[in-house]
């Protein structure tokens, strides 16, 4: 049975379509501000690579110095890398110089930088030296791909730049080695601190704007697909309200689109085209109906005149017995088609009313008790709540439970047992009906409620094969539905489920 289904927000189209609007918004930004922030990082170094490398030029002549005052050259080198510390901060620029071999000979204030003096120290060996250089110098040495080289304003003076990180204190630095062509080395560390602050104020900034952007996002593309998808839900609130017999409902055609129009004028068209069919059916079903009553109702009314006019005819009153038996039983299957295929198209309004299924239950079982007293049968009913109400026509509930509990009583032996249960279970009204008779073949199972299917091939046993048949058009009509579990030789459970008020 097909029936209405509750989705939750996360299945619908709606937000499915929101989900990957927002997915595809949040990689377009990743796309365009991580390359933004990339470049804006290296823009920052770029810029204090140039400042140490004019620091380095003015720094390039302090081997001459040397070569021509060694006397008075470590205090003047002193008092200039000092106050380049200083215009910069003392915890942010450290300038040492070595020597050929590998000793400081004049450093700015080192006490920021005590713990790191080793590390710095050990990153000259990772240098490369002179006579290895090639010329003319390129971009990129493959030996040494951590180092970035650059000239100075000298022509023999020769600037290694890296970024590395210090365990001790923690903190990213860029060093800057100034290779003199006499083996000295003058090496400038310049903290990264200042530049990851602002990167990271910049990303902190970003990731809000970011987070905005993507809730703003989400709800432009959440508003624009449920507008989008009005049109499909009107569709749809149609084709509910056809299934409830409304035949005569239509889809408005809205501003939403050619698309969406163009869907509801031939959802429209195709309404027209089903809603006169359908009452081309029921006329012609009612002119069938009415064409074959008429003349079995005469052929039965001649034959009670018969009956009546020879009383001592014993052979003429058993054949007209019989005569009169069929015409009802052709009477009442065509009454059965006929409720049938108003209830499958829909022209069977349901009811309003409030039917109490634990009291109406207990009428059936006080109505076939006889029957199965008859065959010594045990009927049982058993049911948790004093009261189950549900909407609808109460005599299509009865006729229900009647055709199930008949056909029960019916296919199962003398001395057998018929055990109905109700409760509720999940808003629902669970009726159960459950015997232990000849049972039902998995093959035959799946064609039990077909019209005029009948499992007896001989059709010995009485019936016309249309009462599970009529059962299930009421409780679909009912919005609900029945389910059937059987065993060959060990019996049946017809299981009816409706909706609780």
């Amino acid at each position: 049975m097909c029936s209405k289904k509750k989705y939750s927000l996360l299945g619908t189209v709606t937000f499915r379509l929101t989900l990957l609007f927002v997915v595809l918004f949040t990689l377009l930004l990743v796309a365009v501000f991580v390359p933004i922030d990339f470049s804006l990082r290296s823009i920052m170094i770029s810029r204090l690579d140039a400042k140490i490398a004019a620091k380095l030029a003015d720094f390039s002549y302090y081997d001459s110095l040397f070569e021509h005052k060694p006397q008075e050259a470590p205090g003047i080198i002193t008092d200039s890398i000092t106050w380049a510390a200083n215009s910069e901060g003392n915890d942010k620029v450290l300038w040492l110089l070595f020597s050929a071999q590998r000793d400081v000979i004049v450093s700015s204030d080192i006490e920021p930088w005590q713990n790191a003096l080793t590390q710095i120290s050990e990153s000259l060996t990772e240098l490369p030296s002179r006579a290895d250089l090639p010329k003319p110098l390129p971009a990129k040495l493959p030996a040494y791909p951590s180092l970035t080289l650059i000239k100075t304003t000298g022509v023999e003076q020769i600037a290694a730049l890296k970024t590395r990180t210090l365990h001790d204190p923690k903190q990213k630095v860029r060093i800057a080695y100034l290779i003199y062509p006499n083996g000295m080395t003058m090496i400038g560390v310049y903290s990264l601190r200042d530049i990851n602050r602002l990167m990271r104020q910049y990303r902190q900034v970003l990731a809000i704007a970011f987070s905005v952007v993507l809730v703003l996002g989400g709800g432009l593309g959440f508003f624009i697909t449920h507008s989008a998808m009005s049109g499909v839900r009107q569709v749809t609130q149609t084709a509910m309200s056809i299934d409830k017999g409304e035949l005569g409902r239509r889809v408005t055609a809205g501003l939403h689109g050619h698309e969406i129009a163009d869907m509801a004028y031939a959802f429209n068209r195709m309404l027209d085209r089903i809603e006169a069919l359908v009452k081309e059916l029921a006329e012609t079903t009612n002119n069938i109906a009415h064409d074959l009553r008429s003349p079995i109702t005469f052929i039965r009314g001649l034959n009670e005149t018969t009956l009546a006019s020879n009383p001592s005819n014993k052979e003429l009153q058993k054949m007209g017995a019989e005569t009169i038996n069929e015409c009802d039983r052709l009477i009442e299957m065509i009454n059965t088609m006929l409720e049938i295929a108003q209830i499958d198209s829909g022209l069977t309004p349901l009811g309003r009313g409030r039917v109490d299924m634990v009291e109406l239950v207990k009428q059936a079982v006080d109505l076939f008790y006889p029957v199965a007293e008859d065959k010594k049968q045990t009927l049982e009913f058993i049911h948790t709540h004093p009261h189950l109400l549900v909407r609808g026509s109460l005599n299509s509930l009865q006729r229900m439970v009647s055709n199930i509990l008949d056909n029960a009583i019916k296919f199962t032996p003398h001395n057998g047992n018929i055990k109905l249960s109700l409760n509720s279970q999940n808003n629902s009204v669970i009726l159960q009906i459950r015997d232990n008779g000849i049972g039902i073949e998995h093959e035959k199972l799946l064609r039990i409620f077909e019209r005029f299917y009948r499992c007896d091939e001989s059709r010995s046993a009485a019936g016309n094969g249309l009462g599970l048949s009529l059962a299930l058009a009421a409780a679909r009509l009912h919005k609900g539905n029945i389910d059937v579990e059987s065993t060959p030789q060990k019996g049946s459970t017809f299981t009816v489920t409706l909706p609780l008020i």
